[in-house]
């Protein structure tokens, strides 16, 4: 029997898949204040985002969060054929954060699943600036990394593909807000954007808790 040769590590894979979130979003933000006015400080633009609240952001900072549990047995038991192998409640923000394999080893085809919640005041805030986020014309294009904001079957999403060129691979990467509550992001390591739209219609179609 083949044995793993890099077996699928939580830690390893967060820090793998919150960087690449967290750069795109602080770009996107300091583009938009440099696109207004070069004086114009990050502080500045955030406290603009805050100001520009939808009737349904500002809704959902009413709402409760889940309990924990309810996060983990919210989201699919499988995606695109693959299992879910692993999940617990996303580290840091009210969520979860799951593993779809057919196998432990993480060289291996597999989809990572992320989930925050947006409920309460404190989440509302992460969910707001995703959301201004999506809203701009985004795009990012060089031998490595193809990015772009579009709208996909009434959605506004992020997508990614992402060559890794020292393992002549491609990984993916789609963010989006579902129901008007949950940041989700779905990431396919050695997986088109094709074949990851196609997972990105299975959680649209999942029934979560409004």
């Amino acid at each position: 029997m083949l044995k793993p040769s890099n077996p699928l590590n939580f830690s390893h894979l967060f820090s793998a898949i919150c960087l690449p979130f967290s750069a795109v979003l602080i770009l996107a933000l300091l583009s938009a204040s440099c696109g207004k006015d070069k004086g114009t400080t990050l502080e500045q633009v955030s406290e603009e985002i805050s100001n520009q609240e939808t009737t349904w952001l500002m809704k959902l900072m009413e709402k409760e969060l889940l309990n924990d549990g309810d996060y983990l047995q919210m989201i699919p038991d499988q995606l695109i054929g693959f299992p879910m192998r692993n999940s617990r409640s996303y580290p840091g923000l009210k969520g979860v954060y799951a593993v779809y394999s057919n196998s432990e080893d993480s060289d291996r085809p597999h989809v990572v699943l992320q989930v925050i919640d947006g409920a309460g005041h404190h989440q509302f805030q992460h969910v707001n600036a995703v959301f201004k986020m999506l809203e701009m014309d985004l795009s990012e294009s060089s031998e490595e990394i193809q990015a772009s904001t579009m709208t996909y079957k009434g959605n506004r999403v992020l997508a990614k593909s992402i060559l890794k060129k020292d393992q002549d691979k491609m990984d993916s990467e789609i963010e989006f807000i579902k129901d008007q509550r949950y940041h989700v992001t779905l990431t396919g390591h050695d997986l088109s954007l094709d074949k990851l739209f196609v997972a990105v219609d299975v959680v649209v179609d999942h029934d979560f808790p409004e």
